[in-house]
């Protein structure tokens, strides 16, 4: 049986502080913090299903849209 994964909390996504990562995502998982390093190409694929979700919820729907 698939253990099912709690949804958690995004702190923060912000510029990397290491020069060889792109940014820094910082999800909060009840009292802890879990901060990750992402490489260009990661931070390029969450833009990318981010931005198929928004579509797919009709997020950019707008007066001029409609």
């Amino acid at each position: 049986m698939e253990e099912e994964i709690k949804p958690r909390t995004l702190a923060y996504l912000r510029s990397a502080p290491e020069p060889e990562y792109a940014a820094e995502l910082c999800v909060l998982d009840g009292d802890y913090y879990t901060v990750i390093c992402m490489s260009d190409q990661a931070l390029l694929n969450m833009a990318q299903k981010a931005t198929a979700i928004m579509a797919e919820r009709n997020f950019f729907k707008g007066e001029d849209n409609e």
